[in-house]
């Protein structure tokens, strides 16, 4: 899911490390995106050179200027040594590395919290301090299993037990600024939505009915790198005047990501058992379906969201009425931080890393 960053100049000549040479951490979802967003600006410079005659927005290409997509992202990405060489420096002009903030093996918990609540952390590496060698990894969503485990004790329960309409999560940036995308809208949609709002996941609402059918989150780019098609038909495109690649929209990739989870769709047994304090470990090969929505009524718990966030595996949940339509979101991190009361009023976000 991502790599820890190191700063040539920390490391001697003889390969040893001066100090701590870690400068932050890559998360291959942003990797991803931001390589999809390049051929896009790639695509469209050839588009206008390679038929100078048409003017409308989707181009007509020549075959010679055609950019090969048939055998998947990476093939693709690989035709274009510009971006296949682009050094992972260059990447921080267009996007946010998260900053490398670790613990060590002997801290507490509590300092792991600490960071992923005060700095927005999606990840808190641990290192080990004889060696400096990152040795793991604590995510939110390991930290939220590990805080379950506290329910019954009463400092939990005072928090965990309260009506989710008192926290005012509908009321929070996240709630304001969120966006959503209907199953009729295109898989580069979603892609260019969460790259644009540097949105963590997007909703999907029945363009009929408007009731939340799914999400989009930045790990589900995993699916163009695993599907062909799925990158093939990411938007709509004119090869010529009588060929053309219909566009995937988000109701059929629901439907795809379906299908290719089947296979590896654990039965209720163990995926009960992956919440129980013996299994807090995360397999590795299993993502969980778009389908797949943590979802809330204002009158409910903050408890219950907080099982079923571990159930399917989300890292956000949506605040819903009788009907199911969306009344706001709540991340990880907006739970996390309820548990640390002096945090609760850390609205400013931290300083940024690498931004340009």
């Amino acid at each position: 899911m991502g790599a820890p960053l190191s700063d040539k100049s920390c490391i001697g000549d003889v390969g040893v490390t001066v100090g701590n040479s870690h400068i932050g951490v890559v998360e291959l979802s942003s990797m991803v995106i931001w390589a999809l967003m390049e051929l896009e600006k790639v695509q469209m410079e050839v588009g206008k050179i390679g038929n100078h005659n048409v003017t409308t927005e989707n181009r007509v290409l020549e075959e010679a200027d055609k950019i090969p997509e048939e055998n998947g992202f990476l093939r693709s990405l690989q035709q274009h040594s510009t971006l296949w060489n682009t050094k992972v420096a260059s990447m921080s002009r267009s996007f946010r590395w998260v900053p490398f903030l670790p613990v060590q093996p002997g801290d507490t918990f509590l300092r792991a919290l600490l960071l992923l609540a005060k700095h927005t952390l999606k990840v808190v590496p641990v290192m080990d301090p004889i060696g400096k060698k990152v040795t793991g990894f604590i995510t939110e969503d390991t930290a939220l299993r590990l805080l379950s485990q506290c329910s019954g004790l009463e400092w939990f329960d005072a928090i965990a037990e309260k009506a989710l309409h008192e926290f005012k999560f509908e009321d929070n940036k996240s709630s304001r600024g969120m966006l959503h995308l209907n199953g009729a809208n295109t898989v580069l949609d979603a892609v260019s939505y969460m790259w644009e709002h540097k949105a963590e996941c997007v909703p999907i609402l029945d363009h009929k009915s408007e009731k939340i059918i799914g999400n989009m989150r930045v790990t589900d780019v995993w699916i163009l790198l695993d599907n062909a098609d799925v990158f093939k038909r990411r938007r709509f495109a004119v090869i010529n005047f009588k060929d053309f690649i219909w566009s995937m929209t988000l109701q059929e990739l629901l439907s795809i990501d379906i299908e290719s989870n089947h296979a590896r769709t654990r039965d209720e047994d163990e995926r009960d058992a992956m919440i129980s304090p013996a299994a807090l470990y995360l397999t590795e090969d299993w993502r969980p379906k778009m389908s797949d929505v943590a979802t809330c009524k204002l009158d409910e718990t903050l408890k219950k969201l907080m099982w079923r966030l571990m159930r399917v595996h989300a890292d956000c949940g949506f605040l819903v009425d009788e009907d199911m339509h969306m009344l706001g979101l709540v991340t990880l991190h907006d739970i996390i931080t309820q548990f640390i009361p002096s945090l609760t009023q850390f609205s400013q976000a931290p300083p940024g890393f690498f931004l340009t």
